[in-house]
């Protein structure tokens, strides 16, 4: 629908807490070829103004659903997958997905502070706390403070 409609405009989407098999957590290995070539294939090789930035996109999106896309020289936005980060994932059939995250947020942001680029950060489920009748950290303790 966004192609058809909007067929100029560059829509930046992120994993979130609904677009797993499962509620709040990170794609099992099992399931990753499958799950991320999908989006994949949807959301970035189907429309026209990915074209140019697909091989940028391709392997950390479908390792772990994350990404950086480069606006012009100098502006990047990187789409963090925080599905894996978050307080209520089973790490149990994942491999190291959430630190391999950290550790690419990390590159990305200290090699981008060199080169003058700076960057927007974006998520779905946001790092933080969330309060309802008590706050609370969405993302695991660990990843929360790497995070910020």
């Amino acid at each position: 629908m966004f192609i058809k409609y909007f067929p100029d405009t560059l829509v930046i989407p992120s994993m979130g807490n609904n677009d797993g098999k499962y509620h709040y957590e990170g794609i099992d290995l099992a399931d990753k070829a499958d799950y991320y070539g999908s989006f994949f294939q949807q959301w970035f090789k189907n429309h026209p103004l990915f074209s140019s930035r697909l091989s940028s996109i391709e392997t950390t999106f479908k390792y772990g659903g994350y990404y950086r896309l480069d606006i012009d020289s100098k502006l990047s936005v990187l789409a963090i997958n925080t599905l894996y980060l978050n307080k209520k994932n089973d790490f149990s059939n994942q491999g190291t997905e959430a630190e391999d995250i950290i550790a690419w947020m990390r590159t990305q942001l200290s090699t981008g502070k060199q080169e003058g680029r700076k960057f927007i950060l974006t998520n779905h489920i946001y790092p933080g706390a969330k309060y309802d009748s008590k706050s609370k950290n969405l993302l695991n303790d660990t990843y929360n403070e790497e995070y910020f």
